[in-house]
């Protein structure tokens, strides 16, 4: 009988210990979109001279204009995504 209540007791620990981790990784999911969106070079040719100034070499003005588009739609489906499933989940709690 003494098992079951530390076996509760254990599993309650866990519950929590998932809710925190949850609630983590769903602000993250918000807060790292939206910080790489917000510090993305506003043009390509900025974004080709930050890749040079911190990895030390350089990539075409053609590359730095497909990867700052590339970098700017992940982001925004990223938290289209992370916004829909927000609301469907508070539509169904409700």
């Amino acid at each position: 009988m003494r098992n079951e209540c530390c076996r509760s007791r254990a599993l309650k620990s866990e519950d929590s210990d998932s809710k925190w981790t949850s609630v983590v990784r769903r602000a993250l999911s918000w807060i790292v979109p939206s910080v790489v969106l917000a510090a993305l070079p506003k043009c390509p040719l900025c974004l080709a001279a930050y890749v040079a100034l911190f990895t030390g070499f350089g990539i075409s003005l053609a590359a730095a204009k497909f990867a700052w588009w590339a970098i700017g739609i992940s982001c925004l489906v990223a938290l289209v995504y992370v916004s829909a499933t927000t609301v469907i989940g508070f539509i169904r709690s409700h």
